[in-house]
């Protein structure tokens, strides 16, 4: 049951996360390169709570019930950081544009 319950919550942190970072790719608001990064991380979070017996293959170890919520625990972690980026990113942009505002209305000092 926590199984179900860790996937599904995995999977709706990363289709929301994958609409977000469309839209705000769309509107302009982040590069190209920070889509795909952003959008291959989270489709890689999608297929590996989807198909856990990848993560077996690679570490050659079994699942139990620690493995699944501290699978849990990175992707609210790794949303965590989504998070902290955009605000970061967003905050950086404000702060280049009304410096480019301050640049252009004060006069220049020779």
């Amino acid at each position: 049951m926590i199984l179900l319950f860790a996937k599904i919550l995995a999977c709706v942190i990363a289709i929301f996360v994958l609409a977000k970072t469309t839209h705000d790719f769309w509107k302009k608001k982040e590069s190209l390169f920070m889509f795909a990064f952003w959008y291959i991380l989270w489709w890689g979070v999608i297929v590996l709570t989807l198909f856990p017996k990848l993560i077996d293959m690679i570490f050659g170890q079994g699942r139990s019930g620690v493995n699944t919520f501290m699978g849990l625990v990175i992707v609210l972690v790794l949303y965590l950081v989504y998070r902290v980026y955009l605000k970061s990113d967003r905050t950086e942009r404000a702060l280049h544009q009304l410096i480019k505002e301050l640049a252009i209305k004060l006069p220049k000092d020779d």
